[in-house]
Order: structure tokens, then C-alpha cells, then sequence
């Protein structure tokens, strides 16, 4: 052996690291953001599938379990997105809206979810068999309708959620004058 094999090479420099593992080490916020929002998007699908599935069947013998399952998944989905997407700080852009306000208006939506799922099931026996028919090969149009009345309740929540909130002429900081 050659007493230069044996001599430990430094971790950083030219004979160390490779230049695109630096470059890796050291990269900005930037190039890795990707990487981490596609992370976290998985961390809160996983989260959702897990803690839906859990509450739905630790109440199955009840009749609100899937409405305590589709409400708690719907929170997880909507504000686990935000943060993937890092959005949370346009719920509360400039300290213009409060916690209570965004819990308000997520109660509000919740509420609609829960009306349209009310609404989806109990008129589903009253519809024509061609829309509830579910074939081998493809999803029944009963069950696009009712994906698609949810994906829109989500998307209207987050764009009230992440738009700049109007001024109330009632607050006691409105601006006017006594």
C-alpha cells in the first residue's frame, strides 16, 4: 500500500466531495422546493387516507361516521395543500383576518360539504338507473357529479381563503370618525 491511499482525504476541496453533490449541499431554496412541496404533498395525502379511514371505521356502526370522516379529511386536504403549497400565510395575509374568521369561514364550507353529501345520498335511489349504474369498466356519472360538486366546494374555499378579505364597516378600527 502506498502511504498516499492511506492518508484520509478532506470531505470538502478537490479531492473530496464531487462537484454536483456540493452543488446538491448547497443548492438554494429554490431548486429544492420541488422536491420538499412534492414531500409534503405526500405526507398530507398519506395523513388524509390514514386519518379518514381511521375515524370512518371507528364509528362505522354510526350514522355520522362518514360525515365526521369526509369533514376531518376535507380540513387535513385543504389546509395540509396550503401548506405544501406554502399558502397558510395568504389565510392571514397582513393580520387582516383572525384564526376565529378562518375557522368560521371552514366551518361554513364544511357545512356545504356536508349538505351536498347529504343532498348526493338520499337523492340517489330518486335518479334515472343510467346515471347510478356502475359497469365494470367505468366509474357511474352519479359518482362524477358528486367528485366534482366537492373539488368545487374545495376550490371555492380556497379562493375565499386566500383572498385579501374585504374591510368591515363594523369594526370598531374601521377608520371612521365618531
Amino acid at each position: 500500500m502506498n502511504a498516499e491511499q492511506l492518508t484520509p482525504r478532506p470531505l470538502i476541496g478537490k479531492d473530496g466531495l464531487s462537484a454536483k453533490l456540493l452543488r446538491m449541499a448547497f443548492a438554494s431554496e429554490k431548486s429544492m422546493r420541488p422536491r420538499s412541496r412534492n414531500f409534503k404533498r405526500q405526507v398530507v395525502s398519506l395523513a388524509t387516507a390514514v386519518a379518514t379511514v381511521t375515524i370512518y371505521l371507528s364509528f362505522i356502526e354510526h350514522r355520522w361516521a362518514i360525515y365526521v370522516a369526509l369533514s376531518v379529511g376535507y380540513t387535513i386536504i385543504l389546509f395540509g395543500l396550503a401548506w405544501s403549497d406554502n399558502k397558510m400565510r395568504l389565510f392571514f395575509r397582513d393580520n387582516s383576518r383572525s384564526l376565529s374568521e378562518v375557522v368560521r369561514l371552514h366551518l361554513t364550507y364544511l357545512l356545504m360539504l356536508m349538505a351536498w353529501i347529504w343532498l348526493t345520498q338520499y337523492s340517489r335511489p330518486s335518479l334515472p338507473s343510467w346515471i347510478t349504474y356502475e359497469g365494470d369498466h367505468h366509474e357511474s356519472w352519479f359518482l362524477i357529479f358528486v367528485l366534482l360538486g366537492i373539488i368545487t366546494i374545495w376550490w371555492l374555499e380556497q379562493s375565499r381563503l386566500t383572498a385579501k378579505p374585504k374591510p368591515n364597516p363594523f369594526s370598531p378600527n374601521s377608520g371612521r370618525s365618531k
